[in-house]
Order: structure tokens, then C-alpha cells, then sequence
């Protein structure tokens, strides 16, 4: 039954206000990830305002769609396998879903890096959910938060407790929004080392940010403190501080004259 970790979505209530808030977002095509038995998938059949594609990657499952959607385009494949430029190459699309827990964080990276990203309606485990919403100073803040916060606008729709699911897991859900932002964040190119700077200053979440930069490049201090400084942040401070905006400076820093 749970051979993709499957938990079946059946609160009504939750799967109308996930689909209504999927399409009242403008955008080409809406697309839904991981259909399943179609909790989901009936009310943005009956809602939506462009053509529907359903990406189910359970071989038992997806054959049953068609029938019951006889409009929608079904894909039999493992969502992180789409080719999402050949089959999306030029409308803007929405994304909706209950994510896999073992996978909701590739499966969000691989939205929000999407160039024709509309929005998004994801579900996950709550604790995903509050690394990706979380702000600076936040226990939960993290490389998940910063990354998220510089590719979209995100808020919390909801939370959804373990007996809204079959079957039921041992954890709570939440369900979120994502946003494309009205002006790209990061300017072409710097994207790969923002997200290492990222990465590296989160790596020991109780060092300083100057010795966590350290440790990511080679022991280079002098590096590490002089692209700190030429970013105007203080060496002391752990990544949990650091706004985005932090650390755009530090990645300019870093990359150095373009």
C-alpha cells in the first residue's frame, strides 16, 4: 500500500481549499504531483481555469486516472524524472500536491528552480514545512528557509493533523504556498555560490559563521573573514542571524568582481 510512502489525503474540507487556492492562481497549465486515489485531484478537475496534467508515478494507480479524468493528461512517472521543459516549454504552471515525506524537499527545489514557475500548493510533514517558512532567529532556520525565501514569497494555508490521512502517519502536515517574487532575489549566476555559502555556514549550526566558512573552504580564514567583512557581517554570529539578504552580500563577496 505504501510502496512510494504513500499517505492518502482524505479530509474533504483540506483537499477543496488546497485545490481552490491551486487555481485561483494564474498560470498556463496546472499540474498536480502524486494524485493517488484522487482526493485531490476531483476538486481541481472540477476548478480548474487551464489544462490539467496529473504526474502519478505508481504503475497501479495511474492507469485508474484517465477514466475518471477524461481531460486531464496523465504522466506515469517519478515527478524528479519529468523533463519539465519539454513538457512545459512555455506556459507558466502551477504546481499542487501531497508530497511524498522522503521527498518534498528535492521535489520544492525542483519547483522553485523552475523558470516558469506560476505557484505552488505543496503539502509535507510539518517540520519540512517549518524549515521552508521559517525566518532568522527561528529554531527552525535554516538552509531550507534561506534558499526558499530567495526563490519565493511562502506562507502556511494550513496544518493538518495525522487523522486526516490513510493511512495515518505518525506525524503532523501543513500545507504551503509559494509565490514567484515580484523581482528575482539573486542576479544570474550567483545562484550556485549563495547556495554553498548557504550551505557552509549551516554546517555546524553552533560554530560561528567565520569558522563555518572556514571549515566549507579549505581552512582559508583570511577568505572566509575578508569576504565577511567586505559583506559588512560581523564573524561572530552564527548562520542563524543572517537574513537572505545576508547572505546575497556574502555570495557577491565571495564570487568577487563579475
Amino acid at each position: 500500500m505504501r510502496k512510494f510512502s504513500q499517505v492518502f489525503l482524505t479530509n474533504e474540507g483540506a483537499a477543496l481549499r488546497i485545490a481552490g487556492t491551486a487555481c485561483g492562481i494564474s498560470a498556463g497549465r496546472l499540474v498536480e504531483i502524486g494524485p493517488g486515489r484522487g482526493a485531490l485531484t476531483r476538486h481541481l478537475y472540477a476548478l480548474r481555469r487551464c489544462p490539467l496534467t496529473l504526474v502519478e508515478i505508481d504503475r497501479d494507480l495511474a492507469p485508474k486516472l484517465p477514466p475518471a479524468y477524461p481531460e486531464a493528461r496523465v504522466i506515469n512517472s517519478d515527478f524528479l524524472r519529468v523533463d519539465l521543459e519539454k513538457e512545459f516549454p512555455e506556459d507558466r504552471v502551477v504546481f499542487a500536491g501531497n508530497l511524498p515525506y522522503d521527498c518534498a524537499t528535492p521535489i520544492l527545489d525542483r519547483i522553485l528552480s523552475f523558470p516558469r514557475f506560476a505557484g505552488a500548493v505543496l503539502m509535507f510533514q510539518k517540520e519540512v514545512a517549518d524549515k521552508a517558512l521559517a525566518r532568522p532567529g527561528d529554531p527552525e532556520y535554516g538552509y531550507l528557509s534561506v534558499m526558499t525565501a530567495a526563490r519565493s514569497s511562502a506562507c502556511r494555508l494550513m496544518d493538518l493533523g495525522p487523522g486526516s490521512f490513510r493511512p495515518q502517519p505518525k506525524v503532523d502536515s501543513a500545507v504551503a504556498v509559494f509565490e514567484p517574487l515580484k523581482e528575482p532575489f539573486l542576479p544570474p549566476g550567483l545562484e550556485p555560490v549563495f547556495a554553498r555559502a548557504v550551505k557552509a555556514a549551516f554546517m555546524h549550526r553552533r560554530k560561528t559563521v567565520l569558522n563555518s566558512l572556514s571549515a566549507a573552504f579549505g581552512g582559508e580564514k583570511e577568505k572566509a573573514a575578508a569576504a565577511l567583512a567586505a559583506a559588512g557581517i560581523e564573524p561572530s554570529l552564527r548562520a542563524q542571524a543572517l537574513a537572505p539578504s545576508d547572505f546575497l552580500r556574502l555570495a557577491s563577496a565571495l564570487r568577487g568582481p563579475a
